[in-house]
């Protein structure tokens, strides 16, 4: 474990995911139609997608069902519902982001704290939580990451800012270096992934038996 910080961290490669590149294509299309740019908060650059490619690799193939927490402007959760591979796919976040885009109706979004979810224990096969938890208060952090347990079934999938430069920027309330990622997350394999990145990003797994 102590060894994973010192290697470099994982070079994402260029998308090469059938589905992500066709929503990839469609989402730039329709960010652009509703909201008349090419460049912006809310759209996907280069290394955004090459994240969620490498993240689509890390579900395991027997999970039927999956929760995307902090769906943002909705990259993610159209590519798990275009896929196919889902009988189920929900994503929540606090407040609908104000440039979400939705390419199907295959997934239901629903608007709730991540503090205080309302699914059964257990209810979806893999939850996946994506730059949410450093945003989060003491108290509210250790909150969100409880329920991020009590609903997932098979595997979690988080991932957080590794190390950055302190002071934090206004919108980030954790830090994470070594010593914080394995004291709140013992049971977590852990993982630092980017490319042409200053401050990369740790992915940290949990996995559960049936």
């Amino acid at each position: 474990m102590d060894q994973l910080f010192i290697a470099e961290r994982i070079k994402l490669k260029p998308v090469d995911n059938p589905t992500l590149l066709g929503v990839r294509q469609k989402f730039n299309e329709e960010y652009g139609r509703r909201f008349g740019k090419t460049k912006g908060t809310g759209l996907y650059s280069e290394t955004d997608w090459r994240r969620l490619d490498w993240v689509l690799d890390q579900i395991p193939e027997d999970c039927r069902t999956i929760l995307d927490v902090g769906t943002g402007p909705g990259a993610l959760i159209n590519t798990l519902a275009l896929s196919d591979r889902f009988e189920a796919v929900n994503g929540i976040d606090v407040r609908q982001y104000t440039k979400f885009v939705s390419l199907t109706d295959k997934f239901t979004l629903d608007i709730m704290d991540a503090t205080q979810m309302v699914f059964e224990d257990n209810q979806f096969d893999c939850v996946i939580c994506m730059e949410v938890i450093e945003h989060l208060p003491d108290g509210k952090m250790e909150a969100a990451i409880a329920e991020l347990r009590r609903v997932a079934r098979k595997r979690l999938i988080m991932s957080v800012p590794f190390k950055e430069p302190e002071p934090l920027p206004h919108y980030h309330l954790q830090r994470f270096d070594e010593e914080r990622i394995q004291r709140v997350f013992p049971r977590a394999e852990y993982e630092l992934v980017g490319v042409e990145r200053p401050v990369p990003w740790a992915f940290l797994t949990e996995s559960f038996r049936d």
